[in-house]
């Protein structure tokens, strides 16, 4: 599915396929995983970040190398103003699948926001050498190579 997203010759054609591979990333490979990583969505959707997070605290330990339940709880943490584990519950994610271009992109706009930009342009190019036609993150790099240029005038 990579060499398919990586070879897609336009955004509408790239778009169903990194469909299916974020959904790909969302399974766990049980049942189980599946479900209570569901539950814990479901908690973030409603605002609920503390049970959430306890449920994904279990959740990782449970499926240690699953990308996405780190995802999540990076989400979790954030929603609890937790921006440092959050962004260690990214780097994690990445560490577990460093061609996870989801996690590439939501680690960028953190370290963005903590005005981190050599390292959030890194990941942001790093993310289109996997998805080189998602065009929001081309332009988020493109905007954020002009501003580092602007910075040494």
């Amino acid at each position: 599915m990579f060499k398919k997203l990586g070879e897609a010759p336009d955004t509408a054609s790239a778009a169903p396929v990194r469909a299916i591979i974020e959904k790909l990333w969302s399974r766990s490979g049980s049942p189980t995983g599946d479900l209570l990583a569901a539950r814990a969505q479901t908690l973030l959707k409603a605002d609920m970040a503390t049970p959430a997070g306890a449920l994904l605290d279990e959740i990782v330990k449970l499926y240690p190398d699953w990308a996405f339940a780190w995802r999540l709880r990076a989400q979790s943490a954030l929603l609890q103003g937790d921006s440092e584990g959050a962004m260690l519950d990214l780097d994690h994610a990445l560490s577990v699948d460093p061609r996870n271009f989801a996690v590439m992109e939501d680690l960028a706009h953190m370290m963005r926001a903590a005005g981190r930009d050599a390292p959030a342009l890194e990941l942001l190019r790093r993310a289109l050498n996997f998805d080189p036609r998602n065009e929001d993150v081309r332009r988020e790099e493109e905007q954020l190579q002009r501003q580092i240029d602007g910075q040494g005038i």
